[in-house]
């Protein structure tokens, strides 16, 4: 197919659809995109458009709690801990989710096929990813404004204008309060 080509008429090229589709993946089962409708176009990266139907998806399962089988685990190409991973997630432990490798995960969602819990790990991956990428931003901009504080400190201090080291102690917040009260 010519990239460019909506999705809509690859399908009629093929002979139209063998039922309604409840969804439409560009890509792969495990790993595809949902698309929202058939008037997309195919891109380089697209290999195939899956057009399931409800029965062909089987249902939709409520998400019961984790019983730590470990299945999700054996089915990790990327060898994580998606159980320990989700832990993470949920209490938004940021440190962890960096020890434990959240950015290794592939997010091919063989664990949530594995998971007889029908949890969504590889959503609650995809939002780890997203709170670690948040932290390390954060991290890095309170490093650069510590590090303008401190050039400006220095600036300063070396035109004379104030004191490289603040006030220290019970005595320097009276004399502060004094000033204060004086005004």
């Amino acid at each position: 197919a010519r990239i460019g080509t909506a999705v809509a008429d690859l399908v009629a090229l093929a002979g139209g659809y063998a039922g309604t589709p409840a969804r439409l993946i560009m890509g792969g089962p495990m790993m595809g995109i949902a698309l929202p409708d058939d008037a997309l176009p195919i891109s380089a990266a697209s290999n195939c458009v899956i057009a399931a139907t409800a029965a062909e998806l089987g249902g939709t399962f409520a998400e019961q709690p984790c019983i730590r089988c470990g299945l999700c685990v054996e089915a990790c190409p990327a060898g994580l801990m998606p159980q320990e991973l989700l832990g993470a997630v949920r209490g938004e432990n940021t440190a962890r989710l960096a020890e434990l490798g959240v950015s290794e995960c592939i997010e091919c969602g063989a664990c949530d096929y594995a998971c007889p819990s029908h949890i969504r790990l590889t959503t609650s991956f995809q939002a780890g990813k997203r709170l670690l990428s948040a932290a390390q931003l954060a991290r890095e901009q309170a490093d650069r404004a510590r590090s303008r504080y401190e050039a400006r400190t220095q600036r300063l201090a070396r035109d004379g204008r104030v004191q490289t080291t603040p006030p220290v102690g019970p005595s320097a917040l009276d004399a502060l309060l004094a000033r204060t009260r004086q005004r």
